[in-house]
């Protein structure tokens, strides 16, 4: 593995693999304090010690649970967690887990572990069954509404008929289970529900959902050991002018009502940008230790709209909001402009640009556009984006973005970001 150019502190290394990756997680799977890469394809599945190799392989069981100090696969209905990844590949059978239908009987995929249930230091495997969500403390009755969109290639998510579980503090007693379901917050803590929050996010319906798409996210924003609440609405018009904007309410530690919980807390922060809503994401895009703001919008006015169609890309804008732990409206830093291609615009967006935690360190972010090219922007002390290291790859997909490099998958292998050396 050679690095391949050098730009701005940042580095492509390749590494090549004998068939297509399908999928791809930076994630530490040894708990050892450094992270691995874990990479599937149709036949094997892959894990190298930290960024470099050499790897390991293995025949590609067809779903694979990661997380820190987990490593876990399903078979048969069971879930087997591995023992030691990068020695004997053995697994302890930890009892059945009933999965959807759906899961199992396509090409493999890696699945999310929502987090450390226990407090051990270590995540905890979180299955979705037909009867609920399959737990270590035994089974969460929440009942799914749809199967698994293997395309996603996302842990336990269609949009927001699965929800997607995440393991922290939300009720401020303790380690939770909590989601959005049926337009709720939920937290469980143990198989108990302890907490349910229903939030006023208008109902969108099948057409819409191309056009105007809600968000809940659940992360702990500004590092206090409480999760927040992100929510994200989204509206549009398709009249003679095309008008779409998204609006960001960032409510901190669980606190969204007021005592009454008729009325929504006055939130630490509010957002709204114009365009079509592609993507929220909460990322440390400075490494100061809480999470920043990276909205993806598209521009739908009528002369870009047909512009697009000649080229099949559409004017999109990155839109980044610093938190700095202050109760105060943000203004945007280190706006991005970037084509967005046209076969974005689905009911599954998937916008090419992703954000990084400022792997070079000098305190701004850098972008990851995979688009045919895997390319790397960097941002300028004059708040913008200068072009770093570039490599043309065949069939990239999605990137997995950890804390200290990020890895995309392609027909040839992996591209693994990092800091230069």
């Amino acid at each position: 593995m050679l690095s391949f150019l050098l730009a701005a502190g940042l580095t492509l290394t390749p590494v090549e693999l004998p068939e297509p990756v399908l999928d791809v997680r930076v994630v530490d799977i040894d708990a050892d304090g450094h992270e691995d890469v874990v990479a599937v394809s149709e036949r094997h599945l892959y894990l190298f010690p930290t960024r470099r190799g050499p790897g390991t392989k293995h025949p590609a069981p067809p779903l694979v649970v990661v997380g820190r100090g987990l490593l876990g696969v399903v078979e048969e209905g069971r879930f087997r967690r591995i023992e030691d990844p990068f020695g004997a590949f053995q697994a302890a059978d930890v009892g059945p887990a009933s999965l959807l239908a759906a899961l199992g009987k396509t090409k493999p995929v890696l699945l999310d572990a929502p987090g450390d249930l226990d407090g051990d230091g270590r995540d905890d495997p979180v299955l979705c069954g037909p009867e609920g969500f399959v737990t270590p403390a035994g089974l969460v009755p929440v009942v799914p509404e749809a199967q698994l969109d293997l395309y996603r290639n996302e842990a336990f998510a269609v949009e927001y008929r699965i929800p997607v579980p995440v393991a922290g503090n939300w009720t401020g007693k303790g380690r939770e289970l909590a989601f959005f379901h049926e337009g709720a917050v939920v937290a469980f803590r143990g198989t108990r529900e302890v907490e349910r929050v229903p939030l006023p996010l208008t109902e969108t319906g099948a057409e819409a959902a191309a056009m105007r798409r809600n968000e809940v996210l659940l992360q702990d924003v500004d590092g206090d050991g409480r999760l927040d609440l992100a929510v994200v609405i989204a509206t549009g018009k398709t009249e003679l002018f095309a008008k779409f904007e998204a609006t960001v309410r960032l409510f901190r530690g669980g606190q969204v009502y007021d005592q009454d919980k008729r009325l929504f807390h006055r939130p630490v922060s509010f957002v709204k940008v114009a365009g079509l809503l592609l993507k929220t994401e909460l990322v440390d895009l400075d490494r100061d230790g809480d999470l920043d703001l990276a909205l993806s919008t598209v521009d739908t006015s009528v002369l870009s709209t047909a512009a697009g169609v000649a080229t099949g890309t559409a004017p999109g804008t990155y839109h980044l909001f610093r938190f700095d732990g202050k109760a105060d409206e943000r203004t945007p830093a280190w706006p991005l402009s970037d084509p967005v291609p046209l076969s974005a615009l689905t009911d599954k967006p998937q916008p090419p640009v992703r954000f990084l935690p400022d792997y070079d360190g000098d305190g701004r972010p850098e972008a990851l556009a995979v688009d045919g090219a895997v390319r790397i922007l960097v941002a300028n002390a004059d708040g913008g984006f200068d072009a770093g290291p570039s490599r043309e790859v065949e069939g990239a997909g999605r990137p997995s973005v950890g804390r200290t490099f990020a890895a995309v998958p392609h027909k040839g292998g992996l591209l693994i970001v990092e800091a230069a050396r």
